[in-house]
């Protein structure tokens, strides 16, 4: 048994500081100011590490991280004596795994924390919802309903800070009866104002008017009958003058004909 545990390669043993390290570790602002130096050294001796013991794939996909595994597998294998007890193989295979597990747990730790790092520089989101996010899928949908909440949140107070600003610069409408109530007695006291200080040249103008039109309704009236007699005479004289200029016309067609004629008669 001990002979089996001796040919184990290196390649093969957890690493027990690195990822008792990363577990440890909590991804705070405060904690991951004060940890930033060491998670580098971290970061830096796991891939060297990777690196001497043939593993670069670990950082890849998990298809290549299982051939990988298979390959180192066969070749431990091949190193082993033929009458091992299988509970070795079981327990090589186990460490392998624990060891896998926790780069890969480490690495995405890590990976978190200098996303968390990084959106903290630029102003991103708050540390709780990061952790959130990076972490189980209940967490990330807590983390969404937290940030639709305060999406909520502030557009409610934007719509009630709207609200007040319109309530603010609604004007009633018994202002606006008010205004309109005192404009028309203005213009009634002006039109009042008016009528004060021109009364006579009204009634006179209003007087005169009158008079002029009572005359005129008189004089028809009370000469009807010339009237009457002059309409005759207009009319007959208008007759008598179209007579006159349509015999004027017919005498002109007349001497225009007879102008031809002559015409003619020299011509031949």
């Amino acid at each position: 048994m001990e002979s089996s545990r001796e040919k184990v390669p290196s390649c093969m043993r957890p690493l027990p500081s690195v990822t008792d390290h990363c577990f440890h570790l909590t991804l705070t602002t405060d904690v991951g100011e004060v940890f930033s130096d060491s998670l580098h050294d971290l970061i830096k001796h796991a891939e060297a590490e990777a690196c001497n013991h043939r593993y670069p794939a670990r950082l890849a996909s998990t298809r290549e991280k299982s051939v990988l595994h298979h390959e180192v597998r066969a070749t431990t294998l091949e190193g082993l004596d033929a009458d091992e007890d299988p509970v070795d193989e079981i327990q090589i295979d186990e460490e392998q795994d624990g060891d896998e597990n926790g780069m890969l747990e480490m690495f995405s730790m890590l990976q978190a924390f200098q996303s968390v790092k990084e959106l903290d520089a630029v102003g991103g989101v708050p540390h709780e919802e990061e952790r959130a996010i990076h972490g189980r899928p209940s967490d990330r949908r807590h983390a969404q309903f937290l940030h639709v909440d305060r999406t909520m949140l502030c557009r409610s107070d934007q719509c009630k800070t709207r609200l007040a600003e319109l309530k603010a610069q609604e004007v009633s409408q018994e202002k606006h009866l008010k205004d309109l109530s005192a404009l028309r007695k203005n213009q009634e006291n002006t039109v009042r104002d008016l009528l004060k200080t021109y009364p006579v040249m009204i009634e006179d103008l209003s007087h005169r008017r009158a008079a002029q039109i009572n005359e005129s309704s008189e004089l028809l009236e009370g000469n009807a009958q010339e009237r009457q007699e002059s309409r005759k005479r207009l009319i007959h004289l208008a007759k008598a003058r179209a007579d006159e200029i349509l015999e004027r016309q017919k005498l002109a067609t007349d001497a225009t004909a007879l102008i031809k004629h002559y015409k003619a008669l020299l011509l031949a």
